[in-house]
């Protein structure tokens, strides 16, 4: 099998910036300030090393990276550069053995420091964004993010010798973990309570880490039946006499083993109940010793624990042997063998001085002895779950184990990635079955979806669909999107059965996924890692040669094929078969799972890659001839370039669409494209030519809804687009007439909005009418704007759109505000419900004007510090954006604060600004104090 795809160093070392889920976690030492101020600065040099030796091996031993000591703490991420599937579990096990190691510690220091040293230790899970700083040759790997923050704020928040976790952590661990409640903790810098978890140590039996068991919800196997009998067969076959070895093939949560629990209690229900040995190893993501398998496999059979004493570990081992009843002598010399492999001390000095190659035979010899006595008394099945973790040496002694005994009553049942290769533990001499598990189709994962809940009350059809859809056939997938469900209110238990309370807009990716696909991508190397992104901001699937447009020859065939290969890719059919060569656009290729796009698509700098992905796509339409494709990427490209400062190419593309549409009757494409550059135009202070543009844009919306009208269409569609195209433009115009101060026509051009949308069934459109109009009403009629608010945030919820609902929270703030003239505590409480929900969904351009009106509240409240603080964080990110309707908002509160606190030198300079940014806008104040809650 090409390796090129999964050899070398992981791309994301020294790569640019990547967005990614991380475990983070800080530990400080308890107490450090003050052994600081009594000891001599060389002790304490030598302490913080003993100490940053101990951590860092900690860390270094779960596969976690240390990103910076600081003084006596450390953070260590898990997660970046390198994913893993478990990343929340390895902090939390290098976080204990962190604990356990401090007793060594305080070994050697307790008597030269007068006390016992503890660590405190914090960690959470959540989104960052990973990269090296800087573009120096030493620049440094790091992680930022409000992940960071809260793990810090954590660690702060623990006593000696405590671990901390957040609610995120604890919800992706409880399955292998015992944890202690503490409740809700206040931290610096978090507006809403922080729930944390005590961890108290690692469960002696794990739970199952996947599965919807713990909500009770359990699911019959689908779209198995084939692989079933195929595994029954194989048993039947081994029954008779001639060794079977059963290759079950398939990627991460595909249903490996929910068809091996299937298999297994068909043989507990069957004829053969009680008269087969079934024995298991659990292969481990976190490294196998070698002969990892057959140690695992003695642990199973002879209930060896990992917290046994030596002495009971060999009572154990030899109890089990003499069961087999092999003589005495024979006991002794495979216990002295298999007790090296389990790691028994005595045995271990007794082997080391053998030869690597006559221990391996010695290693061999006793596990065919042992298999052999245990074959004497019943069949024997072997399972070895993950062989993808396996050790070599394992994998080489389980071909040994079937090549020397093809004839017995042996099944081996192994289950692994395809990016194993078989061939190193098939045999000629038995027979070998391969099972590979595909994706179920969508009529089994309706059924498996059905199978979990039955009919969920009142939940949409579009969730469930999208639910489907956005699983492609892995059972894995659709459960820990169920579990997510779950775990954010949107399916609830009701009595017996389960209840959906919402609609959602889209069925976000779990942790736990992008953990499992990260993982795969990270282990890729530089240049296949950068394909394989690069594809991806193509699209779900694409052709070679416009993947060689972006990626240059590095993209070739033979790339290409090696990702195939590991299934991170399939080639697409070329036409009808014998229909000759393959077009000159060259192979296509599609991604073998949706989700797998999705997250390599999202690891990447979002605007680069936003940028990459529609010049990439711009030339695949053009070299279609696809003119609404050409114009509707340019109209995206100028978007991103103008957001990137670069106005004039923006302008550029905005003109190209208009051009390739020239002469052609796409009035919603050309509607959409002036509705864009009359949005940008206003935000850019250009008010005529975005008045114009706007009411070119709705002249065109019109036309089509004109020609929608009158055309013949079996699905509704052509009217509904023509429709949102005509709520658009009106909304557009009605926000255009506003920032001109024609309050009155622009409330009546969002009304007609709003009245469009409601009757095409257009809910998003109608929730930015509402907000908008809820803006309005508070300079007209502030007991209309709350009802409007509170309207729109009804069906935002309905239809679970945070982004709107937390617009409308903010405008109900302003609504509150207006009406009171001294905003109450339902206005408090809306503006910070807002804040809460723009930080949640990283809305940072937007997370201005909430803290702006708890500005405004607070100085209402003659709480000028407070006020002063939310100021000066809405100015920062106003400041980045760079828009007026956020800046004027920001230097006139702050200018009215500061003649209220007594500081007239900042007053006028804040005031100057403020002026400064009307001038450039051209705009009069009372419109720019509207502009920020408008959309």
């Amino acid at each position: 099998m090409p390796r090129a795809a999964d050899d070398g160093a992981p791309a994301s070392e020294g790569a640019g910036a990547d967005r990614r889920p991380v475990t983070v976690l800080f530990a400080d030492l308890s107490g450090f300030t003050a052994l600081s101020e009594r000891l001599d600065p060389e002790d304490i040099r030598v302490l913080q090393g003993d100490l940053f030796q101990l951590m860092a091996s900690a860390v270094e031993r779960y596969e976690g990276f240390v990103e910076k000591f600081v003084g006596d703490a450390m953070m260590a991420i898990f997660g970046a550069p390198v994913a893993h599937e478990d990343d929340p579990e390895r902090a939390l096990r290098a976080a204990l053995a962190m604990r356990e190691r401090m007793a060594a510690l305080n070994g050697r220091w307790a008597g030269r420091l007068g006390r016992s040293l503890a660590l405190h230790t914090g960690i959470h899970t959540g989104p960052v964004v990973a990269g090296t700083l800087g573009s120096t040759p030493g620049a440094a790997y790091a992680v930022t993010g409000d992940t960071v923050n809260t793990a810090s704020r954590l660690q702060a928040a623990a006593g000696a010798g405590e671990i901390l976790a957040s609610r995120v952590t604890y919800r992706l661990t409880q399955h292998a973990f015992e944890f202690e409640a503490v409740g809700d903790l206040s931290m610096k810098g978090k507006a809403a309570p922080v729930a944390a978890y005590r961890l108290v140590g690692a469960l002696a039996i794990p739970r199952p880490a996947r599965g919807l068991e713990a909500h009770g919800l359990v699911a019959r196997l689908v779209g198995r039946d084939e692989e079933l009998g195929q595994l029954i067969a194989a048993f039947q076959r081994m029954l008779s006499g001639r060794t079977q070895v059963v290759s079950l093939i398939g990627e991460a949560g595909v249903g490996k083993s929910r068809l091996q629990a299937e298999f297994l209690t068909k043989l507990e229900a069957g004829e053969h109940s009680g008269k087969i040995a079934v024995r298991r190893a659990n292969s481990s993501s976190l490294g196998e010793k070698t002969y990892g398998v057959l140690a695992s496999l003695l642990q199973e059979a002879y209930g060896v624990a990992p917290d046994d004493s030596l002495e009971a570990a060999r009572r154990k081992l030899e109890s089990g042997l003499e069961a087999l009843d092999v003589g005495a002598e024979e006991t002794a010399r495979i216990a002295a063998v298999l007790g090296y492999v389990l790691g028994l001390g005595q045995e271990e000095t007794r082997m080391r001085h053998l030869e690597p190659e006559q221990l391996k035979r010695q290693i061999f010899l006793a596990a065919r002895a042992l298999i052999e006595a245990r074959l004497e008394a019943s069949p024997l099945l072997l399972i070895v779950e993950d062989l993808h973790w396996a050790d070599p040496a394992s994998l080489e002694l389980l071909r040994f184990l079937v090549d020397r005994l093809p004839d017995r009553r042996l099944m081996l049942l192994l289950a692994y990635r395809p990016t194993v290769d078989a061939a190193i533990v098939v045999s000629s001499r038995a027979t070998h079955t391969s099972i590979r598990l595909e994706p179920l189709s969508p009529k089994d994962s309706d059924a498996l979806l059905a199978s979990l809940f039955g009919p969920v009350e009142r939940c949409p059809e579009r969730l469930h669909t999208l639910i489907v859809e956005r699983a492609g056939g892995n059972p894995f997938y659709l459960e820990e999107m169920v579990r997510n469900l779950i775990a954010n209110g949107v399916l609830v238990r009701d009595g017996g059965g389960w209840t959906c309370t919402a609609d959602a807009a889209i069925v976000d990716v779990p942790v736990t996924i992008r953990g499992v696909i990260l993982s795969r991508l990270d282990r890729l190397a530089a240049v296949p890692r950068r394909v394989i992104q690069e594809a991806a901001v193509i699209g779900a699937s694409f052709d070679q040669r416009l993947l060689r447009m972006v990626s240059g020859d590095q993209a070739s065939e033979a790339l290409l094929e090696a990702l195939t290969d590991i299934e991170l890719l399939a080639e697409e059919p070329q036409g009808r078969s014998g229909e000759g060569p393959a077009p000159a656009a060259g192979r296509r290729y599609r991604f073998t799972h949706a989700l797998v796009q999705e997250v390599a698509y999202e690891n990447s700098s979002e605007r680069a890659t936003a940028l990459e992905h529609y010049e990439a796509v711009l030339a695949g339409c053009t070299s279609t001839g696809d003119l609404c494709g050409q114009a509707r990427v340019n109209r995206k490209l100028g978007t991103l370039y103008w957001a990137a400062g670069d106005r004039e190419r923006a302008l550029g593309c905005f003109r190209a669409g208009l051009n390739v549409l020239r002469g052609q009757r796409e009035h919603i494409e050309l509607a959409h494209l002036y509705q864009e550059m009359g949005r940008l135009a206003f935000r850019s202070g250009d008010n005529n030519r975005a008045m114009e543009w706007a009411e070119r844009a709705l002249a065109q919306a019109e036309h089509a809804g004109r020609e929608s009208a009158t055309a013949v269409s079996e699905t509704g569609e052509e009217t509904r687009e023509a429709a949102a195209a005509v709520a658009h433009a009106y909304n557009t115009l009605g926000v255009a007439l506003a920032r001109l101060g024609k309050m009155d026509e622009a409330v009546a051009h969002i009304e007609r909005s709003v009245a469009v949308a409601e009757k095409a069934d257009l809910l998003q459109a109608v929730c930015r009418g509402f907000a908008n109009l809820g803006v309005l009403y508070s300079t007209l009629n502030p007991g209309r704007a709350i009802e409007t608010c509170a309207r729109g945030l009804e069906l935002a919820k309905k239809i679970g759109d945070l982004a709107f609902q937390s617009r409308l929270y903010a405008n109900l703030a302003v609504a509150y505000c207006a009406l009171t003239n001294r905003c109450d505590e339902k206005g408090l409480c809306a503006a910070q419900a807002a804040v809460d929900l723009d930080r949640r969904l990283g809305q940072l351009d937007h997370l201005a004007v909430p803290l702006i009106v708890l500005g405004q509240i607070y100085q209402c409240h003659g709480e000028p510090e407070r006020a002063l603080t939310h100021y000066r964080e809405a100015l920062t990110i106003a400041e980045e954006v760079g828009e007026p309707q956020l800046l004027f908002p920001c230097y006139d509160g702050l200018a009215t604060l500061c003649l209220e606190m007594g500081d007239d030198q900042q007053a006028e300079h804040h005031l100057l600004k403020a002026q400064a940014v009307c001038e450039r806008a051209g705009l009069e104040p009372d419109a720019l104090a509207v502009l920020p809650f408008l959309d």
